[in-house]
């Protein structure tokens, strides 16, 4: 499942609201990949990989921190 605008808007928002930092990024990045391999003249192997990774970064008094949280399904 990809994500649309607005889910990604309402992940964001709700992240956003959640952090006490002095400022915080979110960035979301993904996509699907998809695959047919063929042999003997006929399709053997179909495979759909879709993935997102999220990195959040709060900054606190100058100092900052991050976390990575991949998916694949």
């Amino acid at each position: 499942m990809l994500l649309s605008p607005q889910d990604i808007k309402t992940i964001a928002d709700r992240l956003l609201s959640q952090s006490r930092a002095d400022g915080c990024e979110l960035v979301l990045r993904g996509g699907r990949e998809q695959s047919l391999r063929f042999a003997q003249g006929a399709a053997t192997t179909n495979r759909t990989v879709e993935q997102f990774a999220l990195r959040v970064s709060s900054h606190v008094e100058g100092r900052v921190g991050s976390v990575d949280l991949p998916h694949e399904s």
